[in-house]
């Protein structure tokens, strides 16, 4: 039989040159790159106007972490001057090393108007992370909204750290039927002896990554239980 002669690199990329299909595509990804460039330029550029300079989102993060309640502010500012879902994505992103207050109500709306499943879940996560209190009563809404899937599961989670526990704690343990692991993560923190029965249920019912994150929670709260916290 006879082996065929590799193809060296030069031939390849000349035949994918040769894929009008292909070329279309990488220019397409390469214009949109661009792009997202190019806003992030901007918003990089307002931030450095008022005191924060940085060459990028990401090295704002590794500057200025924890954010101060002006440059959150500021960040929330750009939530609403913004149109790019990646770049929206990563401010939202960026906003999770605040720890002090800050407006969520722009970020909780861009959460209901996007229709973007990376963009929603950033947001919660950052609500679970900066614990911003005025969204406690739209969190405990949309956490047990059925309809938003995956983009809603780190809201039990910023449930837990925004509300107290006897609004958190019954909205958690409903949960615990439809998302065992995420409601878990939420009671880890603000459940008590009254939640150990149906997290133990639910232990029993759970497989993987979610009867690990239950166990946890089960745990935890046991141990809190006798250290009488």
């Amino acid at each position: 039989m006879v082996r065929k002669k590799p193809v060296t690199a030069e031939e390849f990329l000349a035949k994918l040159r040769g894929d009008h299909a292909y070329v279309a595509k990488m220019d397409a990804q390469a214009k949109r790159a661009a792009e997202i460039e190019g806003v992030e330029r901007e918003v990089m550029a307002a931030l450095a106007s008022r005191g924060y300079s940085a060459a990028s989102l990401k090295e704002l993060q590794e500057e200025f972490a924890p954010f101060p309640t002006e440059l959150a502010n500021n960040l929330v500012e750009m939530l609403r001057r913004v149109t790019d879902t990646n770049v929206l994505e990563a401010i939202v992103r960026a906003l999770g090393a605040t720890r002090g207050g800050f407006d969520a109500s722009p970020m909780t709306k861009l959460y209901d108007e996007t229709d973007a499943p990376s963009l929603r879940w950033a947001i919660a996560n950052t609500l679970a992370e900066a614990r911003p209190t005025a969204s406690a009563a739209w969190l405990l809404l949309r956490a047990q909204d059925h309809r938003l899937g995956q983009a809603r599961e780190m809201l039990p989670l910023a449930v837990a750290r925004t509300s107290p526990p006897d609004i958190a704690n019954p909205a958690l343990v409903r949960l615990l039927a439809e998302m065992p692991g995420h409601a878990a993560l939420g009671l880890a923190e603000s459940g008590g002896l009254g939640e150990l029965a149906p997290l133990k249920q639910a232990y029993h019912r759970a497989q993987g990554w979610e009867r690990e994150q239950v166990g946890r929670a089960i745990a935890i709260i046991e141990r809190r239980a006798q250290e009488g916290g």
